[in-house]
């Protein structure tokens, strides 16, 4: 129930059951990763450090409790907490390339130019699609007066269709975590209009139109990105939140079940 809580935006809530939760069984890890990004999600980053930590102890081994953390580290200025966890997440997760590529965002900002340079080269080795790094390794090049190298990469970002939209995407979950729900939907519609093919801009539309009652604005998102993402268990859960607030109780069944299929794969997995 906390993951449905979650995506549809109900923070409070999320937060409610997890609690419960960890009164029951005070050792619930997966309660308490649900509870910090509820936390997270609400701009309170400091409760969500704290329940991460909780889950750390508890699963050691849980790459996403370190991968969030670091992203928390980071907001709070402290680069080198974050990269000691992203450090962690790579040995969970040795050929996880946006591990590698947000490492080398942290050597960049340190001012480490070469160290983020060979981060980038592992990201793009992992996954040689995967415009980011490239685009940073060129503007590293940039830095270290290497033209060729500079402009090779910077091409090679834009062929790949670097995406113009991740700015306002990235501006669009800011303003909402500061509760700036009108402007973080404004940025998240440009997004959109940049490429209509950002499944996560579509995304978190959808959860905002559904927070405002446009059920049905909301469901023509959800729609989009279960057509670009078809095992996307979120965008099926949320969709069947709007259904059922339109009353439309068997397109909501129909949509929880199909999302519980594939969380139970993925747990499988």
């Amino acid at each position: 129930m906390n993951n449905k809580l979650i995506e549809y935006k109900d923070y409070y809530r999320a937060i409610e059951d997890s609690s419960q939760a960890i009164t029951l069984e005070p050792d619930n890890a997966t309660a308490f990763y649900r509870r910090a990004v509820a936390y997270r999600d609400l701009g309170q980053p400091l409760r969500a450090l704290q329940d991460l930590n909780r889950v750390i102890t508890l699963s050691p081994d849980k790459e996403a409790a370190f991968y969030q953390r670091a992203v928390i580290y980071d907001t709070l200025g402290k680069p080198l907490r974050a990269l000691q966890d992203l450090n962690r997440v790579i040995e969970l997760r040795p050929r996880y390339a946006a591990a590698f590529y947000n490492r080398g965002v942290i050597y960049d900002t340190l001012g480490e130019t070469l160290r983020a340079i060979e981060e980038y080269d592992r990201a793009i080795e992992l996954d040689p699609d995967y415009a980011l790094p490239f685009n940073n390794r060129g503007h590293c090049y940039v830095d270290l007066v290497q033209p060729e190298r500079a402009l090779k990469d910077l091409l090679r970002a834009r062929e790949l269709k670097l995406d113009k939209s991740l700015p306002f995407y990235n501006r669009g979950l800011t303003y909402d975590r500061i509760g700036r729900s009108d402007l973080a939907l404004k940025d998240w519609s440009t997004a959109i209009e940049l490429n209509p093919n950002n499944a996560a801009a579509l995304e978190c539309r959808g959860h905002s139109y559904a927070h405002l009652a446009e059920y049905e604005q909301a469901i023509e998102d959800f729609d989009r990105v279960i057509q670009l993402r078809p095992d996307n268990a979120s965008a099926l859960e949320s969709r069947g939140h709007s259904y059922a607030h339109l009353a439309e109780y068997e397109r909501a069944i129909k949509d929880w079940s199909r999302a519980f299929e594939l969380e139970s794969e993925h747990e499988l997995d």
